[in-house]
């Protein structure tokens, strides 16, 4: 693990971690929906927003984020050169098939080899959250040429223990102290793609699927970047678009700025809601470095980002809540997380009221003041008695 866990200390901060057994405040849409946010530095476990973080949920695109650090970490060590030529996977439409870009049916898509290179398949992993392209690096990164190696997800799990256990121990220590139930790991996973083993049996759907939570999704991801380095994540997670066939695809994060589905109301591929004046702020001002949404129906309202701001890094994660299925990233799981992190950083209203005016004093009393109430309150919790 990347530098020395720091315990969590004071009753502010306590109080932040115990939300996440108590009833989510950002549920949306009668859906429950958890989330987490930390701070992204190695030395610093602190835990800013977690509400629901505990809940598991199916992964499904978001697990690229697990099979990427895995994959990434084996080319480096064998020092594969990203321009590399290889033989990958692409889907193609059937000739006289039902497909449509807004409909993608069974049975309508072929897979054919084409020349490639493994940053063109890393890209269009991150950005376009393919499956193909997921698989065929993961295959390479084991020095084979195709299906879903295992060594990437065990590897994968042996990094999830590495960063995610350490976490969990300093949870459970304050989980003692307030009587609750000792928490497990409960991240599972079976495929590089994301996509789980499921069979249908008389009408019903059985077999072992993907899961995490928002806690530990979050730990792992801090864990990755400080092992790996920031710019290995913005570099594949962090492209707003990639080119393919002419046209500008951006499939990845809604909060990325110049993503060209922040520019259409197409119902399937653009947002249907006005993104709220944080999920701007963000995007306006680059905060969000890299970031990971669900793009199935069953995930359309996961989100995963790293964020960084005024010297602070965040990294955050959602599971569940709002509806959005047809919408991958849109701007439910956009808004949401975007007021989740806005809040870890001190971005408030009041915040953005002065940034709006160019108030730059107004802005560094805020930013003061933000400093004062966590040091004031932390100590506080530490001497309950006023006996300093």
């Amino acid at each position: 693990m990347a530098g020395a866990a720091v315990p969590l200390v004071g009753q502010n901060a306590w109080a932040r971690r115990r939300r996440a057994s108590g009833t989510s405040r950002w549920n949306n849409a009668g859906r429950l929906e958890g989330i987490c946010v930390i701070n992204a530095a190695p030395n610093n476990n602190e835990v800013y927003v977690a509400d629901n973080a505990h809940l598991a949920s199916y992964t499904a695109s978001l697990a690229k984020l697990f099979s990427f650090a895995a994959s990434y970490e084996r080319v480096t060590q064998h020092r594969l050169d990203l321009s590399t030529r290889i033989t990958a996977f692409t889907p193609f439409a059937r000739i006289g098939s039902s497909y449509q870009t807004s409909r993608r049916a069974n049975g309508d898509f072929i897979e054919r080899s084409v020349p490639s290179d493994l940053r063109r398949q890393f890209e269009l992993m991150g950005t376009l959250s393919s499956n193909l392209s997921t698989r065929t690096v993961a295959g390479h990164a084991c020095g084979v040429l195709s299906g879903a190696p295992t060594p990437i997800i065990t590897r994968a799990l042996e990094l999830a223990d590495e960063f995610v256990l350490p976490a969990l121990a300093e949870e459970n220590l304050l989980r003692a102290e307030a009587g609750e139930d000792r928490l497990s790991p409960r991240t599972h996973l079976i495929n590089v793609d994301g996509t789980p083993d499921m069979r249908v049996v008389n009408g019903r759907a059985i077999g072992e699927t993907q899961v995490t939570t928002p806690f530990e999704l979050c730990h792992f991801i801090k864990g990755a970047v400080n092992r790996l380095g920031l710019e290995s994540f913005t570099q594949f997670f962090g492209l707003p678009y990639v080119e393919q066939n002419g046209d500008r695809r951006g499939a990845g994060c809604i909060l990325l700025k110049n993503n060209p589905r922040l520019h259409t109301d197409n119902r399937y591929n653009g947002v249907r809601a006005s993104l709220s004046p944080y999920a701007h702020f963000l995007i306006d001002h680059g905060i969000i470095k890299f970031g990971k949404t669900g793009y199935i129906a069953a995930s359309g309202n996961n989100m995963a980002v790293y964020a960084e701001y005024n010297g602070r890094s965040v990294v955050a994660v959602k599971f569940g809540g709002g509806v959005g299925a047809d919408e991958p990233g849109g701007t439910d799981a956009a808004n949401s997380i975007a007021g989740a992190v806005c809040e870890a950083l001190g971005i408030d209203d009041a915040f953005l009221e002065a940034h709006a005016r160019g108030d730059t004093s107004r802005l560094e009393y805020l930013q003061a003041q933000r400093r004062r109430e966590f040091t004031a309150e932390d100590q506080r919790s530490l001497n309950p008695f006023g006996l300093y």
